[in-house]
């Protein structure tokens, strides 16, 4: 599972999708809220791989919503998946756990211990710069050139 921070500044960013997905969670149950679960707890192991100068865990860290409801998404999620028949055994909803596996978060994916470095990854500052000078499409405050589609008449 590669961590393409463009994408994923689309995503959480522009689409507002982690606001949106976390209100859904925490006010109104229904039909999505399994799919909810599983792709909030996605972010939060993946966040979890990734050193705190990625895009992900810096902005997770700084949601509102997410901090203010991650115990209560952490709650929901070992509810979804304890057994029908509870025996007692605790519910491990970590990396490296079957959940994870479940969410495609195999072995490979590891907690970030502070040693490894994650390729093509770039802290949101650099990120900015290299865009800038890399990509001639973009003026020098990092927007794209519109470019003018009008057919011409004849």
């Amino acid at each position: 599972l590669e961590h393409h921070e463009p994408t994923l500044r689309v995503i959480l960013q522009k689409s507002k999708f982690l606001t949106r997905a976390v209100k859904t969670l925490v006010t109104s149950p229904g039909p999505l809220r399994g799919v909810l679960l599983n792709c909030m707890n996605l972010l939060r192991l993946r966040a979890q791989s990734l050193p705190p100068s990625a895009f992900l865990p810096q902005y997770l860290n700084s949601h509102d919503g997410w901090r203010e409801h991650m115990d209560k998404i952490v709650d929901l999620t070992i509810d979804q998946q304890k057994p029908i028949k509870d025996d007692g055994r605790d519910v491990n909803i970590g990396l490296g756990s079957n959940y994870a596996k479940e969410l495609g978060l195999g072995e490979s994916i590891q907690e970030f211990d502070g040693t490894s470095v994650l390729e093509g990854t770039t802290t949101s500052s650099n990120a900015d710069t290299s865009k800038q000078e890399g990509n001639p499409g973009k003026n020098a405050g990092g927007k794209k050139k519109k470019k003018n589609n009008k057919k011409k008449k004849k």
